[in-house]
């Protein structure tokens, strides 16, 4: 991935993020975007302690997630985010969950934050400084297209055999995330709103 305004995260999944379905929860996207957000961040160089110093934070004002297709225990899955743009207090985020296997997409969302200043609890104008911290990705099809040109080792899958339990366990090959990127612990997490979400595939 060459694009320096994409930033991926590789990760198997696990059982606990696995509903009564066989498949993951629908609200487990919602906990891994606003992860790799922050992860993204940090490693742009605004992490908790920059937004402490800049007495300004971001806050979620909406969500839009398109669920794609089921992801299962022990696939290997690429989350890709990405900014879209900045107005003046504003900027969307885009994300996309990647299956390596078949090299799919799973599901494809945007948030919309706001900045606040963490002085008066109001939105204020994004900083220059944060701005030119992060590449604008304007289109979605520079991701797909990078993600298509990438070179990433082959995985066997065992083959599903119909009928087969959908909460089976693949035995996989160790995996190498592009980055060495460990999501924050919860408590180094920026204050988030997130609003309830009705989970749903679409047919």
């Amino acid at each position: 991935m060459t694009n320096p305004g994409i930033f991926t995260h590789l990760f198997e999944v696990p059982e606990a993020s696995i509903d009564g379905n066989g498949h993951v929860n629908n609200l487990e996207y919602l906990r891994w975007m606003q992860d790799v957000a922050i992860a993204h961040s940090d490693a742009c160089g605004w992490d908790l302690a920059r937004y402490q110093e800049a007495r300004g934070t971001w806050v979620i004002r909406s969500h839009h997630i398109d669920y794609l297709r089921p992801a299962f225990v022990g696939e290997a899955l690429r989350l890709l985010t990405w900014v879209g743009g900045f107005e003046a207090q504003t900027s969307p985020r885009h994300y996309l969950v990647w299956r390596e296997r078949d090299r799919k997409v799973l599901a494809r969302a945007t948030t919309q934050w706001v900045f606040l200043s963490t002085e008066t609890g109001r939105p204020c104008q994004v900083p220059d400084e944060f701005r030119s911290a992060f590449v604008v990705v304007p289109d979605e099809k520079e991701v797909l297209l990078a993600l298509r040109a990438s070179t990433i080792p082959k995985i066997d899958y065992p083959q599903r055999t119909q009928g087969a339990q959908r909460k089976e366990s693949f035995s996989l090959r160790p995996l190498r995330p592009l980055r060495l990127t460990s999501f924050p612990p919860r408590s180094q997490r920026l204050a988030v709103f997130i609003p309830t979400v009705q989970p749903h595939f679409k047919s």
